[in-house]
């Protein structure tokens, strides 16, 4: 199942989502006003059937493998979340990167080799980059917390990642870059330069919520600071 959701884009998007969603059954187009990523994902999430799901930001790609592996390894180890690594794609040069958390991956690869993980064990996972792409989510488990992103607001991951982490048992992870962010894009979200960007605090005061609320240790307050 790909879900498609045209957020109010005003570039094509549109007739060339319609060209494939006639041609190929799998494909459910979503055309809405545009109301940001946060109202996409959730419109997504809504219509979605499958046992698991995850997300792909437009201007990014994947590696035709991705979802495949991430689906396995949630069947073999059975936990609610499986993380992916990635890359970094300039978008003026051309060049490839890692993404800025590979120590962070390197320090667990030492801990367990398996690389499935208590998060309560295991505060590490929490500074792990916090992007909701890199995931395959069970469904039952995102409906269970009643969980979507916060409408109209930018860094809406950083709150999805606390709280999908403080809430479950086993996290598994693939050390692969399956995952490929477009940076250095004019038009992208977080190069927003206003005043869109002190957002911030607020999502940074959800966290704190989430922190007291699930009872978090000295350990993970330490990694979130």
């Amino acid at each position: 199942e790909i879900i498609v959701v045209n957020d109010g884009s005003s570039d094509g998007t549109s007739e060339i989502a319609e060209r494939y969603a006639r041609e190929y059954n799998l494909i459910r187009l979503i055309n809405q006003e545009n109301q940001g990523l946060s109202a996409a994902r959730n419109a997504g999430m809504r219509v979605a059937k499958g046992c698991y799901l995850g997300f792909v930001d437009g201007d990014d790609w994947i590696h035709p493998s991705m979802y495949l592996a991430m689906h396995n390894k949630a069947l073999e180890t059975k936990v609610d979340v499986v993380i992916t690594n990635g890359q970094l794609y300039n978008n003026k040069t051309g060049e490839l990167k890692p993404i800025q958390d590979f120590r962070v991956w390197a320090s667990l690869k030492e801990k367990n080799d398996k690389l499935v993980f208590s998060p309560r064990s295991e505060p590490d996972l929490f500074i792990l980059d916090t992007s909701a792409c890199k995931r395959l989510y069970k469904r039952h488990y995102l409906e269970t917390l009643i969980f979507e992103f916060s409408p109209g607001k930018i860094f809406e991951d950083i709150p999805m990642h606390y709280k999908l982490l403080l809430n479950t048992d086993a996290v598994a992870l693939i050390d692969q870059p399956f995952y490929y962010y477009r940076t250095d894009r004019p038009q992208r979200i977080t190069a927003k330069t206003d005043k869109t960007l002190f957002q911030v605090f607020d999502v940074m005061n959800q966290v704190i919520g989430d922190l007291y609320e699930n009872e978090a240790d000295v350990a993970i307050w330490a990694n979130y600071i």
